[in-house]
């Protein structure tokens, strides 16, 4: 039976990394490729390594998690893509084995971006540019952690400066859903002349639909938004992937939530005296 973290003798309070099971994921979300260069190269020079494998989304996949948990195959987990009603953290609770979240969740630690906070100040950047009716696109399959603080920030920039607007749901977290529910929005009685987009997948989805018309945003600061000119809420990666690490090696428990930066481009030409947004801190 191998050894796991919390049998490790530890110094000062620090643990061993360890073994860390990361399910890769299966998706087309670009950040997750860079998050998983910065997880491995960070667990790797705490003395770890990073062990990745395969699982089904949502309920289907959990029993991958409890049997690696089972069997001690891992020394903790990394779980990221949270989703709303995560099954894995509480399939993982009873098994004794450190697990931290990039992304909120019910148990153990986590790191998230202030998404409201970003939301926001985007709102506010486009009502600065004349825009006074700004729809919301988000992406309901499945829902990620985080989605609802986006939406409030939205929701809550809008009520402040006394704009219009409505929301509508994609389907899916893809390019062509995000176009299809795009077009819905715009083709609503009083359509928007500003889409605020929960990811970049959907604004991207948006930016079609719009054919340069609308100003859009989006949210990750992916590969795909350089390419496309998309405005964007950029997530600190290596701060993210650093404060991770550092919650496995001390045991902690925080949730810890960090600021975003929005990166300004054409297809929302905000002021350029937005930087990063939301409060860092431990909650």
């Amino acid at each position: 039976m191998a050894v796991t973290a919390r049998e490790r003798p530890a110094e000062s309070g620090v643990r061993e990394v360890g073994l860390v099971g990361y399910c890769v994921d299966t998706g087309s979300n670009l950040l997750m490729d860079a998050f998983l260069r910065a997880l491995s190269a960070r667990v790797e020079a705490a003395g770890g390594h990073v062990l990745l494998f395969n699982a089904p989304a949502g309920a289907e996949g959990v029993g991958v998690y409890t049997d690696l948990a089972a069997r001690r195959a891992v020394d903790a987990f990394v779980l990221a893509d949270t989703v709303v009603d995560d099954p894995r953290h509480a399939a993982l609770a009873g098994f004794g084995v450190p697990l931290v979240s990039f992304g909120r969740a019910p148990v153990g630690g986590w790191v998230d971006v202030d998404g409201g906070a970003a939301t926001a100040e985007l709102v506010r950047g486009l009502v600065a540019l004349g825009h006074r009716r700004i729809g919301f696109l988000g992406s309901c399959t499945p829902r990620a952690a985080g989605v609802d603080e986006r939406l409030a920030g939205w929701r809550r920039a809008c009520a402040d400066l006394g704009v219009s607007g409505e929301v509508v749901w994609a389907e899916e977290d893809t390019v062509a859903a995000g176009e299809r529910a795009a077009l819905r929005l715009l083709g609503s009685r009083r359509p928007p002349t500003a889409i605020v987009g929960v990811d970049d997948q959907v604004a991207i989805g948006a930016l079609r639909a719009g054919r340069g018309e609308v100003a859009v945003t989006g949210f990750d600061d992916s590969p795909l938004a350089a390419v496309a000119e998309l405005t964007s809420v950029r997530q600190p990666i290596d701060r993210i992937v650093g404060e991770l690490v550092r919650l496995l090696t001390t045991g902690g428990e925080e949730h810890v939530l960090l600021r975003g930066e929005i990166v300004a481009r054409a297809s929302a030409p905000l002021a350029a005296r937005q930087g990063r947004y939301g409060k860092p801190g431990y909650m």
